[in-house]
């Protein structure tokens, strides 16, 4: 593959990452917009007109309404934007059938990212007050537990099919010709940086590289139903079961769940690892495949932007 080939595919996916976040924010900022218009013909004094905007916003805020109407234009019109070159077939293209046995170590070694983000969450936060710095508001956001019931249809259900859809379909198909371990790898950084949050960059690329590994091993409906069970059950059903008990309690039970799944995942990965070594060796792919993808200016400005929404997310700390 030539350096401009690869340039050029890296571009093309690049673009399309870029035309889905301009989608989502154009969308939000056109709900933003209808709403100061109904509030000003609505209204008579500038005051009220202000207070009614406001209210507004701030139950838009608490609804998923405009999160699943975002996600569902911009997945189709990705879509659409890839179809000539990613025709539907290939996302969903199956290597080998899922067994019962293997579903529920997959879903060990997913979850067991949950206690690397923790402890890394917990490490970042620290590091950042020796500076007098802070993050705190990213790892609430990344912590939140949906408040109605179409924030947790979307954080539980169109959330994950249309990251799935994105970056297990679109992204992870069109770099599988450069490599399995290629296209795995990068669309799991890309997907990580994606979330414009520094505590859950690292957790979504480790769930990335599981996801991208179960997408192109046994289909990429196995990998939307893993993302639905990780953010759904254990990101909000579990949240809300354990709402009675006191935060100590609730801290307690979560990370003993985190070192239970951590412990079962690092088993499996050791009993398997002869088996991830040769996966990795079989797959790799050439050193200057990965730097002429990482050095595509559409690529440079997705991260750069990402990176940009990450970093702006961190102030300093008030006494």
């Amino acid at each position: 593959m030539q350096p401009k080939e690869i340039r050029k595919n890296a571009n093309h996916i690049a673009l399309g990452l870029i035309l889905y976040t301009m989608i989502w924010h154009l969308t939000f900022r056109a709900e933003s917009l209808l709403y100061r218009i109904y509030a000003n013909l609505t209204e008579s004094s500038p005051e009220a007109q202000n207070n009614l905007f406001q209210h507004l916003t701030e139950r838009s805020y608490r609804s998923g309404i405009s999160s699943i109407a975002a996600v569902t234009i911009g997945v189709v019109l990705l879509l659409l934007y890839a179809h000539k070159k990613l025709p539907p077939k290939a996302i969903f293209h199956r290597e080998q059938a899922m067994s019962g046995k293997m579903f529920p170590l997959i879903i060990c070694v997913l979850l067991s990212g949950q206690l690397i983000y923790s402890l890394a969450g917990n490490f970042t936060e620290f590091t950042l007050n020796l500076f007098g710095f802070t993050a705190m508001e990213q790892l609430q956001a990344a912590s939140s537990q949906s408040a109605t019931v179409s924030m947790l249809l979307y954080s539980g259900l169109f959330a994950p099919i249309a990251e799935e859809l994105i970056y297990r379909g679109f992204v992870l198909r069109s770099l599988e010709q450069y490599g399995k371990v290629f296209a795995i790898t990068v669309s799991a950084a890309w997907f990580g940086i994606m979330h414009g949050n520094i505590y859950q960059m690292l957790y979504a690329f480790l769930v990335g590289i599981v996801l991208g590994y179960t997408a192109l091993t046994y289909s990429i409906r196995w990998s939307i139903l893993l993302h639905i069970i990780n953010n759904l059950i254990f990101g909000n059903v579990l949240s809300w079961m354990l709402s009675g008990c006191s935060p100590t309690a609730q801290d307690y039970i979560y990370r003993g769940i985190n070192i239970v799944f951590f412990a079962l995942s690092s088993y499996i990965l050791l009993k398997n690892r002869e088996h991830v070594v040769r996966y990795i060796k079989t797959n790799r792919t050439s050193k200057t495949c990965w730097l002429h993808t990482f050095t595509a200016i559409g690529v440079i400005l997705f991260i750069a932007f990402h990176l940009t929404l990450a970093i702006s997310g961190i102030h300093r700390l008030v006494f």
